[in-house]
């Protein structure tokens, strides 16, 4: 099982959901390698290294999904999936626009179709990311309002382990310090969970 790897969701997923974004002849290659960028740093930073990994083991283990609860499911099913293709597509915006040649880097240019601009490039990837936090803030409510469920989520095996995000969206503002209470659970990830004390004070 060492190296082998699972999508959670594939190019034709994405262009049949996401037709807005992305035309049906773009290369499924390109979109595969944007599809494991978004899994590996997008969705294991969200819901951490535990979880990432149950899910990853299920889908090689049973790329139909049979491994999961029925609550998995539908986390999978609703928001996970949603998020990771709107992330896959912004991972894939620079590489689909600006390729890398042996000769230098260029943009490409279709025989019925021109390159857009800078600002529009910037405009359509900001909507996409902020479409892919909405939903990746779904996955975070979900998880808290059912953690019996979840368990995974507060789990942390081993050092140097990615813990999940405390928020889906990156602001770039200090807060003070203070702990972390969605709806009336109280964030179960404390230091009898083998988290650092500061890092649910956020």
């Amino acid at each position: 099982m060492a190296g082998m790897r699972a999508y959670i969701v594939d190019s034709s997923y994405i262009k049949t959901n996401y037709p807005q974004y992305i035309d049906e002849n773009v290369d499924d290659n390109l979109l595969n390698a944007s599809i494991m960028i978004a899994q590996d740093v997008k969705l294991q930073e969200l819901i951490g290294y535990t979880m990432y990994q149950f899910i990853m083991s299920n889908l090689i283990t049973d790329p139909t999904g049979g491994g999961f609860s029925n609550q998995y499911l539908y986390i999978l099913e609703n928001y996970i999936q949603q998020s990771l293709s709107l992330w896959s597509l912004y991972e894939a915006f620079p590489t689909i626009w600006v390729r890398i040649t042996n000769k230098s880097i260029v943009t490409k240019k279709g025989d019925d179709s021109e390159s857009v601009n800078l600002q529009t490039f910037s405009l359509l990837r900001g909507e996409i990311k902020n479409n892919a936090m909405f939903f990746a803030t779904r996955i975070i409510e979900y998880i808290t309002n059912y953690p019996g469920d979840f368990q995974e989520y507060y789990t942390t095996n081993g050092v140097n382990r990615i813990y999940p995000k405390m928020s889906a969206y990156s602001i770039g503002i200090y807060l003070k310090t203070k702990l972390a209470v969605r709806g009336n659970i109280q964030d179960q990830r404390g230091s009898g969970a083998g988290y650092p004390l500061n890092w649910f004070n956020n």
